[in-house]
C-alpha cells in the first residue's frame, strides 16, 4: 500500500519511508536522523508531516519517538454512521 504514496512524497520524505522500511516499519527518530544526515528539526518537520498525512504514527517515549509506517493508509473522511437494528 506505502508504494501507492511513494509518488506523492517528495525527496526527503521518501528517504524517512525508505529508513522506516529498511528497519521493518519502525525505528526510533534519532535512527532517521543519523541516517539521513538531517538536522533534528527537519527530521521532526518531516515526521509532523507524514503523520499528519496518516503516512505515519508517533509513538510518544518520554523524550524519544517511536515512528511506525502505517501499514494501512486511511482515508480523512467523516467517520461512518454506526447502523441501528
Amino acid at each position: 500500500i506505502i508504494e501507492n504514496v511513494m509518488p506523492l512524497l517528495n525527496k526527503e520524505e521518501k528517504k524517512v519511508v525508505d529508513i522506516l522500511r529498511e528497519h521493518n516499519g519502525e525505528a526510533m527518530q534519532k535512527i532517521i536522523v543519523l541516517e539521513t544526515d538531517f538536522s533534528k528539526a527537519k527530521v521532526s518537520r518531516l515526521i509532523k508531516n507524514l503523520s499528519e498525512r496518516g503516512i505515519i504514527e508517533v509513538e510518544s517515549l518520554g523524550k524519544k519517538n517511536r515512528i511506525k509506517l502505517k501499514t494501512k493508509l486511511e482515508k480523512k473522511e467523516e467517520p461512518e454512521k454506526e447502523q441501528s437494528t
